[in-house]
């Protein structure tokens, strides 16, 4: 990660993966990308999230299903 880019913040806050997201980005000099919820849940929403906002590092953990 460098100052060249950007993270996308994706995690709750109470996830530990958030302390990457937040900490890796600033400590580094990377600029960080708040994502509403609402693109979280909607691929289409989220792309356009992800564009708009020129995200290059990005960390999502995969769903599990109960099924």
């Amino acid at each position: 990660m460098s100052t060249a880019d950007t993270v996308a913040h994706a995690s709750n806050v109470a996830f530990d993966a958030a302390t990457s997201e937040i900490w890796g980005a600033l400590l580094n000099g990377a600029r960080l990308a708040l994502l509403p919820r609402a693109a979280l849940l909607s691929p289409p929403l989220l792309a356009a999230e992800l564009q708009r906002h020129g995200v290059t590092v990005a960390f999502f953990t995969t769903a599990c299903s109960t099924s």
